[in-house]
């Protein structure tokens, strides 16, 4: 059995190697089969197919964020150039979620389900908000940050004349079976903690199978007021007060790196014991208080009727389509 407690101030020894890009700029866009587009004339899709028709295949899910406006600016360009070039949308997100987004924002856009990133992982894209360009000869004239894609972009890529993008697949994603600590099942307890590793995606996971299930959380690269609003289970922003202006910017500077383990018998304490730990050993500390605000009542006057109007619903969208 093995009880660790690591605190380093140095990158990890252990190599993290990722596979080399499947899909360069200039070679023919891979064949690819989607048997789940949402909003097309068919719900089955080859790539190929759209030889002869420039092509922007903008990876994305419902759950970026910032995704959402850089899908409403494709639509706006797909609306624009009408059947000239086509946006296809791949999101690893369900079918059905794709057709419950669609609902509220109706949009011109394909979109192809792929959950198990099969394309993602061919064109070695790393994270949502970046797309690959195909000319109409299906040659793979850019991949880059979405947000780059506009009217002069889109004309030089019906012209084949897209040269002046840089490259950019987004940073690197951790592969499934990729550890940042290496440990073995019979660890008992383990807080390792560690500065950013560059280049790689942010993101915190728990395993819910394997050794580890249940009793391990690890976290890449993200910040102070982000690790403690998890430790806290503090879902809104603005739950969170900084003591202050100092506070606030070290909170959200300098990302960091933790990976944290309990034995099977703690399993049921894991986030009370992550929290401890956390609140120890980074810059800031969280504390949970309950403060008295000032607040108004509203009294009715004396030989005055209330008269409360009848409220209405209303629904906010964010049409792709306008």
């Amino acid at each position: 059995m093995k009880y660790i407690i690591i605190l380093t101030t140095c990158f990890l020894s252990t190599g993290i190697l990722f596979g080399q890009s499947l899909v360069k700029i200039g070679d023919k866009a891979a064949k690819f089969y989607f048997d789940k587009v949402v909003n097309s004339p068919e719900s089955n899709l080859d790539i190929s197919d759209l030889k002869g028709k420039p092509t922007v295949l903008a990876f994305w899910g419902t759950w970026c964020a910032p995704c959402i406006p850089e899908m409403i600016n494709l639509a706006k360009l797909q609306r624009k150039y009408g059947d000239k070039i086509q946006v296809i949308g791949v999101s690893n997100d369900s079918e059905q979620k794709l057709k419950n987004f669609l609902s509220k924002r109706p949009s011109k856009i394909w979109f192809a389900s792929d959950p198990s990133n099969n394309l993602w992982n061919i064109f070695d894209i790393q994270t949502a908000g970046y797309a690959v360009l195909i000319d109409k000869n299906n040659k793979v004239a850019a991949i880059t940050e979405t947000e780059k894609i506009d009217s002069t972009v889109i004309n030089k890529l019906m012209s084949s004349n897209l040269t002046n993008l840089s490259e950019n697949r987004g940073t690197k994603r951790l592969a499934d079976n990729q550890e940042p600590v290496k440990l073995d099942s019979n660890t008992l307890y383990s807080f390792v903690l560690q500065p950013e590793l560059k280049g790689i995606t942010p993101m915190m996971k728990r395993p819910s199978i394997g050794p580890f299930a249940g009793r391990r959380i690890t976290i890449i690269n993200l910040v102070p007021t982000v690790i403690l609003s998890e430790a806290f289970s503090i879902s809104s922003d603005k739950r969170i007060v900084y003591a202050s202006k100092d506070d606030s910017i070290l909170s959200n500077q300098t990302p960091v790196c933790i990976d944290f383990i309990v034995s099977e018998n703690d399993k049921s304490n894991l986030n009370k014991l992550f929290k401890n730990e956390v609140n120890r050993r980074l810059p800031v500390k969280g504390i949970i208080e309950e403060k008295i605000i000032s607040c108004l009542v509203l009294r009715p006057i004396k030989g005055q009727q209330v008269v409360v109007e009848k409220s209405s619903s209303t629904e906010n969208s964010f049409p792709l389509t306008d």
